[in-house]
């Protein structure tokens, strides 16, 4: 199979068709028999979104720290999993989550 060649015009053109679409996952969870959960899914992100998406990520994961006057950045892997959970439910669902205590955050990841 052959790669297909795109030009800026087809790109802009399919693009411009598919955020018409506007297709939204709605993702449905039955918490209790009687309570339904619903939470909208973001199919792509535009690109200033999944800028400030993998900037939050990094933001997460290298921490500065000072020792002896000097600022050092340091990477923390054992923050990527919960980084990487969180930027998720940001950035690709409709839930607001910025007052969410960390420890039920984290249990609901």
């Amino acid at each position: 199979m052959e790669n297909k060649i795109f030009s800026v015009a087809e790109i802009e053109r399919i693009n411009k068709k598919y955020e018409e679409l506007d297709e939204r996952a709605t993702l449905t969870l039955t918490i209790e028999d009687n309570e339904d959960f619903e939470i909208r899914i973001k199919p792509q992100l535009s690109l200033l979104e999944y800028l400030q998406c993998a900037s939050n990520i990094a933001e997460s994961v290298f921490c500065e720290s000072e020792e002896n006057g000097e600022t050092e950045t340091q990477y923390t892997p054992q923050y990527m999993n919960i980084a990487l959970q969180r930027a998720v439910l940001v950035y690709y669902t409709d839930m607001d989550i910025e007052d969410a205590d960390p420890e039920q955050l984290y249990a609901f990841c």
